[in-house]
């Protein structure tokens, strides 16, 4: 490139290649979570989502170390949500009714979103204690 007038800006095209490729993909890779919790709850039901994805609404026991959107400790009274299952996480060894146990992440930004991680059946004798809400109120 020697003393060629285009050769300057090929210098800062390229630096600008070099740091698109350091950054970029932070940027594009999904956000970590803002928290990840354990609970226990009733499965109401599970749903197949337009993206392929379920969509699995559990009514759990209350998660006293739930923290709001500007991490603040809350705590969650329990009550049914719906999570979206992690891609590649599998509902088929559940089904409504049944006593599970299980793990999600909290996405707050850009969206918020509950993300379902880890999902393990119960014995159907495992005591909840779900604040009086049973599976018919939260149906």
């Amino acid at each position: 490139m020697g003393n060629h007038p285009c050769g300057r800006y090929v210098r800062i095209f390229s630096g600008f290649v070099l740091l698109a490729g350091v950054f970029l993909p932070a940027a594009c890779s999904p956000k970590a979570p803002a928290a990840h919790y354990a609970a226990r709850g009733i499965v109401v039901s599970i749903e197949r989502g337009t993206d392929g994805l379920d969509r699995v609404t559990i009514l759990h026991e209350a998660i006293p170390d739930f923290k709001n959107s500007e991490g603040q400790v809350t705590g969650m009274e329990p009550m049914a949500m719906t999570f979206t299952a992690a891609p590649g996480l599998s509902t088929a060894n559940v089904a409504p009714q049944a006593k599970v146990a299980f793990h999600f992440e909290v996405h707050w930004k850009p969206v918020p979103q509950l993300r379902l991680i880890e999902l393990t059946p119960l014995a159907a004798e495992t005591p909840l204690d779900l604040g009086g809400y049973s599976v018919e109120m939260a149906e």
